[in-house]
């Protein structure tokens, strides 16, 4: 069997659907190694570092820089020379001029429909159509969580019977950082206060920072008291209203911006964090509070979508509409020091129960389950 994995979004800074891709990619070399098919992976610039370790893939790279040109141009002319058995999509969907009966499309979320007013220009011009496509086209869907199943089947009925959650996970380096002279050293670069909450996550209107932002200075209005607010994350379309609230001098004094963070310091900046607080209104699944929970780190999430499935018992909840509910849960958290240790060992027990192997193993039985081996 021949395998196909489109891994050009792996030429962006690393978030969210990038950190999906990474991971199965990794996980899926080290599966076929068994399975001894042929296995292509599909590159934009150079090979990516931390895949040097891996053998048993051949690596084919895009001689375009723009990932449209990538997109729409090259993976359908590989995808003909190369003739794969099953070709998967992990981040971006389908090319529209791909002919393989075998397509695979991960579909993370349904953000693009339910919440059409969060997109960018290019997302509703660009995007949605061409996922919408992909859908239709494809011989599966992935998705990440139960929520997210349920979310794409109320827009897209019809796909009932090829829709399935292989779930996701994270990357093993999210773990306790234990090294001091590594907390300093990040600490130090990022101009981190010794107490405060954490959010990580695009810049971008469906994260809610607004909403947590005035939520934390309202908390220090009514409760004095020396925690900050950092927010880590790249700026992504609709950061400019975001930009214009932080200006006010009151939030500049309490808000602390760090722009993208690479993994290796997100961890340390993790771990030193008092609390981890995820005010999305909606997500397909969440991986920051993952994240932040294998790091032992207490978390703070939004009651929606599926964070709830994250979360479980191991995390604090609130409405991402109704600010008293955080304020409240903010002063509880900093009231009750004994509610931060309770936290903390939930967490890291519920991040045990995520596994990227299982997620992978998953993947790799979909691919299987649709390929007639030759007579």
């Amino acid at each position: 069997m021949k395998i196909m994995i489109d891994a050009t979004s792996l030429a962006r800074k690393i978030t969210g659907i990038e950190n999906y891709t990474k991971n199965l990619v990794g996980n899926i070399i080290e599966i076929n190694k068994e399975k001894n098919n042929e296995l292509y992976i599909l590159f934009r610039g150079d090979i990516p570092k931390y895949l040097e370790r891996f053998e048993g893939f051949i690596p084919l790279v895009c001689p375009f820089k723009s990932q449209l040109l990538c997109e729409q141009i090259w993976i359908p002319y590989i995808n003909l020379k190369y003739k794969p058995d099953v070709i998967h999509f992990p981040a971006f969907p389908p090319p529209l001029m791909l002919k393989n009966k075998n397509t695979y499309f991960t579909v993370h979320d349904a953000t693009m429909w339910k919440y059409k007013e969060t997109l960018s220009i290019k997302n509703k011009l660009y995007m949605r159509p061409l996922s919408n496509l992909g859908i239709k086209r494809s011989k599966k869907i992935l998705t990440v969580s139960n929520a997210s199943l349920k979310n794409i089947l109320d827009v897209f009925p019809q796909i009932q019977g090829k829709i399935v959650n292989t779930g996701i996970s994270i990357s093993p380096i999210f773990r306790p950082e234990d090294n001091q002279a590594k907390l300093k050293d990040v600490k130090n670069k990022y101009n981190l206060p010794s107490k405060y909450f954490l959010t990580v996550g695009s810049l971008e209107p469906r994260k809610n920072l607004k909403f947590l932002i005035s939520s934390f200075i309202d908390l220090k209005k009514r409760f004095p008291n020396d925690y900050k607010l950092v927010i880590t994350g790249r700026a992504a379309w609709g950061s400019q209203e975001l930009k214009k609230m932080i200006d006010n001098k009151d939030i500049k004094n309490e808000v602390i911006f760090t722009g993208y963070v690479p993994d290796e310091d997100l961890v340390s900046i993790y771990t030193l964090a008092d609390c981890f607080i995820y005010p999305s209104i909606y997500e397909g699944f969440g991986l920051p509070v993952l994240e932040a929970m294998a790091c032992g780190t207490p978390v703070m999430i939004s009651n929606t979508s599926s964070l709830p499935e994250v979360g479980g018992d191991a995390a604090l909840y609130f409405s991402p509409y109704v600010k008293e509910e955080l304020v409240m849960q903010m002063q509880r958290f900093i009231i009750n020091p004994e509610l931060k240790k309770e936290l903390s060992k939930r967490g890291l027990e519920r991040s045990k129960e995520f596994s990227w192997k299982r997620v992978a193993d998953s993947i790799y039985k979909q691919y299987e389950s649709n390929y007639i081996h030759p007579i």
